[in-house]
């Protein structure tokens, strides 16, 4: 298949781990054990403060997954040696094991013990979802795309029985002297003991050694998973990245918001960018190739796309943008946040990476957000994610022969392709004179872009190109004819492209940060 062999090439030319791969023992009957974490932006970003934030984000969401594979060693442990753990990484688990008369009601009892777990310790926030569909030795042969497809409509129902509430009588045992002044300064949930509460002190820690080269880690006493009593692996794709300063500490948000400015400390804003991408029609690409046919090329495919993600970004990260902390990355998504004009970087280079990886077969969408350091963490995910939202929308009112495949930032919504098309013609234009352009005349541009794209609404707007030739005019700069001809060019057909362009430009030469 030729996306594997693309998937298998670049994986060889930037070091990515390679998958392994034994095939499963079935018997006759059989059950699929899926487990599913939902609420996992709740469970990181709810209450957080974001003066603490980068103590605890990154181990907040490595806990996930190392939660996760600790949960699918239990359920495996407990089904008995016949069961065998076929995945468990970006928030999922996969399980088979033979049928057999205890089987679900061994599930049903761990059920119930992770739903108290989550109640006890996180209020019900967020949870795992476990369900178990039924399959036969045939069907695993000849059928794994019907498997699939029933597995993740078992998932999803499973979302809609969260806690089993309509079943089961649960009360939260809140400490009835909690009050704001005993109340955690982290997370904003539960009572401190000391400084911070327990959990929050465990996340402060394990962050620490995410940070390190401790190669394991103990569930049950150094994560606090009571019902994990074993070592955890702790390998490059968990640690990801994170920007630390010379004393080896995890900078804070505003240590990075400050290293967005210029080398001289005066030109620049001081800010963040908050990105959200993930893979374009993901479940639509898996149907049309055959990707799920059968069990070892559906796996390979997870497989290998998880370790672009989850290895290939944090090396780029390290290597090539330091000022960017990893909150999320594996499975097919990211999420990050940085000092701005870095994140906005990464976004063009990973962007073509990616088609890099696939060769061009899969695309990718951005939903970026630019913010102040002190912005709070749970406002920045929910708008990030609408920005992502926007960008997957793009073609909804259209017929596309490539859906998708967009870029939300600046309040503008297009394809990638155009955006970096319009970037890199607009670049290679303003290269020469950009210091020379005074402020005035390019808040004027963005001016001029609004009125271009709103020429429909308002035959008014049509007066863009008079005002535009006027503002060359007025400006002091010496303008060549072909850079006039190229940004008049590129307002009229690409305003919001153009738009995005001038906001970056605009920022890195703001004086007042």
């Amino acid at each position: 298949m030729k996306i594997i062999d693309d998937f298998k090439a670049f994986g060889t030319a930037h070091e990515l781990p390679e998958p392994e791969f034994t095939e499963p023992r079935l018997s006759e009957k059989m059950l699929l054990i899926c487990g599913d974490f939902y609420g996992i932006q709740d469970f990181i970003f709810h209450g957080l403060a974001t003066k603490h934030a980068s103590k605890v984000l990154r181990a907040k969401s490595a806990f996930i997954l190392l939660f996760m594979e600790a949960l699918a060693r239990h359920v495996a442990s407990a089904l008995g040696d016949g069961a065998q753990i076929l995945s468990a990484n970006a928030g999922k688990f996969d399980i088979i094991a033979p049928q057999s008369e205890d089987a679900e009601g061994k599930i049903a009892q761990i059920r119930e013990q992770i739903d108290s777990y989550f109640i006890r310790e996180f209020y019900g926030i967020s949870g795992v979802g476990i369900s178990v569909v039924s399959f036969s030795q045939d069907e695993w042969k000849r059928n794994y795309e019907g498997l699939r497809r029933r597995a993740v409509d078992a998932v999803e129902m499973a979302k809609f029985a969260k806690f089993n509430l309509t079943q089961n009588a649960r009360e939260m045992d809140y400490p009835a002297d909690l009050n704001n002044q005993n109340l955690c300064p982290i997370c904003n949930l539960r009572k401190a003991s000391n400084e911070n509460c327990e959990i929050c002190d465990k996340f402060i820690k394990f962050g620490q050694i995410l940070t390190g080269t401790q190669a394991q880690i103990h569930a049950k006493n150094d994560l606090g998973i009571g019902f994990a009593d074993f070592a955890l692996k702790i390998d490059d794709a968990l640690r990801s990245y994170v920007p630390k300063g010379a004393d080896g500490e995890i900078l804070t948000f505003e240590q990075i918001a400050q290293n967005s400015r210029g080398a001289d400390d005066e030109s620049g804003v001081k800010s963040l960018c908050v990105l959200k991408a993930d893979v374009d029609n993901m479940g639509t690409f898996i149907r049309k190739e055959g990707i799920n046919a059968d069990f070892a090329t559906f796996s390979e495919f997870s497989s290998r796309l998880n370790a672009f993600f989850s290895h290939c970004v944090p090396h780029v990260l390290r290597t090539k943008f330091p000022n960017i902390y990893t909150i999320f990355a594996g499975g097919d998504d990211l999420f990050l946040i940085g000092a701005w004009n870095e994140v906005l970087e990464f976004a063009r280079f990973i962007r073509g990476k990616f088609a890099e990886f696939c060769g061009g077969a899969l695309t990718i969408s951005f939903g970026l957000v630019i913010c102040k350091p002190h912005t709070p963490l749970a406002y920045l995910a929910r708008v990030s994610e609408e920005c992502l939202e926007m960008a997957k929308g793009i073609d909804s009112e259209q017929t596309s022969e490539n859906p998708k495949n967009a870029i939300t930032l600046f309040g503008e919504t297009v394809k990638f392709d155009e955006y970096l098309q319009s970037f890199n013609t607009l670049n290679e234009q303003f290269s020469g004179v950009k210091d020379e352009l005074n402020m005035a005349f390019l808040y004027r541009l963005l001016i001029f872009c609004n009125m271009s794209k709103n020429l429909k609404f308002d035959i008014v707007n049509s007066m863009w190109k008079s005002k535009f030739r006027y503002s060359l005019s007025r400006n002091n700069a010496d303008l060549s004819d072909e850079f006039k001809r190229v940004l008049s060019d590129q307002i009229e057909q690409h305003p919001s492209a153009t738009k995005m362009f001038l906001c970056e430009l605009i920022y890195k030469r703001r004086k007042n940060g």
